[in-house]
């Protein structure tokens, strides 16, 4: 299978995977995302950021993308974790600048434990929660890019913009001919959800995030667009630390709203779900099925005239996952 770019040019796929840098340097998304403003927040000495940004605004235009003018906002130092939630709700929640989910924050954090550590679990736990895209980056490889010369810097900034443009509700590409037969024939709504919690040894709370969208055909069943119909963050309701599964309080008013935009675009129901639950172990997939699959079932009977079964498959597409399919509800656990 191959995948179209929106000046539909195709690469051909080897051994399950794709370049779009194969062949020629230039393409254009799908679908572009519109980004209202992008805040880049420094939390660390100087970086070389106005190269990084100049190469940014150069190639998301190759790429069909209007980047907006960056506001620049530096520390030297950045505050203590247990005041990092009440930091950025002044400055850039709604009493500050307010930002919103066609805002577009970048973050470059000081050092390599930080990638993964306390400052980037809150940081991402905000977001989350705000519903606020972003993006974090290193200073260190923000440097060694910069310092490799124009085409390594392109490449680099290359695959930040496959990561803002979908995070943004761009779509990049989509397949070329008759690829994702699963995803065709039938109005498709596709969810996915899952649950992150911080490291072992790290105090905070654990987030969760939803993530839906659909794709369009036409009458011969060729995809002929996609669309981001949802997303939401919150902190996980669970009573325990580190639950895993979403309690049925929480998820159902985001399973209502999810149905009520999917209608409010479409102007018609899913005729077809794939549900996919990633970071559940094997001894978790009862529990999935009987509170999320659950709840997602009952509120798609509300919500539609469809009759739901279920029948349990194992696949092979991933070790450890197990696939539960019905002619309407597909779930994917991994």
């Amino acid at each position: 299978m191959a995948v179209e770019f929106g000046n539909g040019s195709t690469t051909p796929d080897s051994n399950g995977a794709w370049s779009p840098f194969k062949g020629r340097l230039e393409f254009t998304f799908i679908k572009a995302a519109n980004i209202d403003r992008v805040v880049v927040l420094e939390l660390c000495g100087q970086a070389p950021l106005n190269t990084l940004f100049e190469m940014l605004q150069s190639v998301a235009r190759e790429r069909g993308m209007s980047m907006p003018k960056f506001d620049h906002l530096r520390l030297v130092v950045p505050p203590a974790c247990d005041k990092l939630e009440s930091f950025l709700n002044s400055l850039l929640g709604p009493k500050g600048l307010g930002l919103r989910s066609t805002d577009l924050l970048i973050t470059v954090l000081p050092e390599k434990h930080d990638r993964t550590g306390p400052l980037y679990e809150k940081l991402k736990g905000w977001c989350i929660s705000q519903g606020v895209p972003s993006q974090c980056l290193l200073v260190s490889t923000v440097k060694s890019q910069v310092g490799g010369g124009q085409n390594r810097l392109k490449g680099y900034v290359n695959n930040l913009l496959l990561k803002i443009n979908e995070k943004m509700g761009g779509v990049n590409w989509l397949p070329h001919g008759n690829g994702l037969q699963l995803l065709r024939g039938e109005v498709t709504l596709v969810v996915g959800l899952d649950v992150h919690h911080p490291r072992p040894g790290i105090d905070g709370p654990s987030y969760l995030g939803l993530t839906s969208f659909f794709l369009g055909c036409d009458a011969n069943g060729r995809i002929t667009n996609a669309q981001h119909i949802f997303n939401m963050g919150d902190k996980h309701a669970g009573l325990r630390q580190r639950q895993e599964i979403v309690p049925e309080t929480q998820l159902q008013p985001m399973v209502v709203e999810l149905l009520r935009r999917f209608y409010e675009v479409n102007r018609m129901h899913p005729r077809r779900v794939l549900f996919y639950r990633d970071g559940v172990g094997d001894s978790q997939f009862g529990d999935v099925m009987l509170h999320e699959v659950s709840t997602l079932c009952a509120f798609m009977h509300a919500f539609t005239p469809c009759t739901l079964s279920i029948s349990c498959t194992s696949t092979c597409a991933c070790q450890g996952a197990t696939t539960f399919e019905s002619h309407y509800l597909y779930v994917l656990l991994h």
